[in-house]
């Protein structure tokens, strides 16, 4: 009897982690990398085209943006006024109304002046949704400048505001062909160990998807290959 109960407690478990592990893969799409940008080449700017700065010395600069893909990553920053001997912090803030999703804290001494710097985000956003960054400067020697352009050199996504920024974009690992190849394989272990674990006996069959194929691999060392399309 306690055999029996131990073997459907691990039956179970196996088919909680599975089920986990495929929400994950597919509709959470947790695997992501990357930190893909579209951001302009300045050097490509014509000089007429660059209009006023924008000092955060007495304020904070608000501005309003809107994810246009998934999996926003970050922005790259652009800042004037900003010598190498600088040192201090902007402080980057991630609104939803009122409500702080993340803040950033970028050390002026790495930032190059007139040159873009990365800055990541761990907030999860959504596409279409609008935001709102707050940019501010923190300790400051020399007090850095947004440089705002014209509007043939934003971004879609900037809703409000002229600073020159770039949005950064993580991508999906898995292809829609990799998860399915892959949570076939999931399922076939699962249905391997699970089939362990209520009859104790190692018997039933992996199925394993790939290049068109259902391959059926037996204990017995029988192979069955399947064309489906």
């Amino acid at each position: 009897m306690f055999s029996e109960n131990k073997n459907k407690i691990g039956a179970i478990a196996i088919t909680i982690i599975m089920i986990m592990i495929i929400v994950y893969i597919g509709p959470i799409d947790g695997f992501r990398h990357g930190y893909f940008t579209d951001a302009i080449d300045c050097g490509q700017i014509d000089e007429n085209d660059f209009l006023d700065t924008v000092s955060l010395e007495d304020d904070d600069y608000k501005m309003s943006f809107t994810p246009k893909k998934r999996y926003l990553s970050g922005f790259e920053i652009y800042l004037v006024n900003q010598p190498s001997d600088n040192s201090g912090n902007i402080i980057l803030t991630i609104l939803d109304n009122k409500k702080v999703l993340d803040t950033i804290s970028v050390d002026l001494s790495k930032v190059r002046d007139a040159s873009w710097y990365k800055v990541y985000t761990d907030a999860k956003l959504k596409k279409d949704k609008e935001y709102i960054l707050k940019i501010s400067a923190v300790d400051c020697t020399s007090i850095p400048h947004l440089q705002n352009v014209k509007k043939d050199y934003l971004s879609d996504e900037t809703v409000t505001g002229n600073i020159l920024i770039s949005y950064a974009y993580a991508k999906s690992t898995f292809t829609f062909q990799n998860k399915i190849i892959i949570i076939m394989f999931i399922i076939s272990v699962w249905m391997f160990l699970y089939s362990y674990f209520m009859t104790g006996k190692l018997k039933n069959c992996f199925i394993l998807s790939g290049g068109g194929y259902f391959f059926n691999f037996c204990l017995n060392m029988e192979l069955y290959v399947q064309f489906y399309g």
